[in-house]
């Protein structure tokens, strides 16, 4: 994944298949050197077959800003990741998925560096993130895991300190 900013605080990761972009700041608590920050989801597969753009789904994630400003921004935790409902698949009616939401995880992981917390695993998703690969661990009454990074050939840090809040 590329990583890219747009000015006016807004940036994000991309390939030729998904697009994560947006970093609008949320509006939760963060720690020092950290922001919560909403990310659309594009479909670039789509775009390029089509030439049009399509929004597919929204996640919230918590963005590290490094001391080092020339050191690229980390994503640490994911809390809200969902899929347009009117693309999931329902197989109850007998509709297959685009696997957009597969796509989806798997680009946040060939953007990370590191391991990525997911947070506040509901019960009707546990089998979505086994089979991403996730190790969950129950913490209080919730249910968090581990999304490993997929490692990269070739990557492209944020070095840009205009990123910085």
């Amino acid at each position: 994944m590329e990583f890219k900013e747009t000015g006016m605080g807004l940036f994000g990761w991309f390939d030729e298949d998904i697009a994560i972009f947006g970093g609008t700041r949320s509006n939760r608590v963060h720690p020092a050197g950290h922001l919560w920050c909403q990310f659309s989801v594009l479909d670039i597969a789509h775009r390029r077959a089509t030439g049009e753009d399509r929004i597919v789904g929204r996640m919230e994630l918590l963005i590290e800003y490094p001391i080092d400003e020339s050191a690229p921004l980390l994503i640490r935790k994911l809390l809200n990741f969902d899929i347009s409902k009117e693309l999931r698949r329902n197989p109850r009616k007998g509709q297959s998925g685009e696997g957009l939401g597969r796509r989806a995880i798997e680009a946040l992981a060939r953007a990370a560096t590191d391991d990525i917390d997911i947070l506040d695993i509901k019960p009707g998703a546990k089998g979505f993130w086994a089979k991403m690969g996730v190790e969950m661990y129950p913490e209080q009454k919730r249910v968090n895991g581990i999304l490993k990074p997929i490692p990269k050939l070739a990557t492209t840090p944020a070095t840009s300190p205009s990123h910085r809040p």
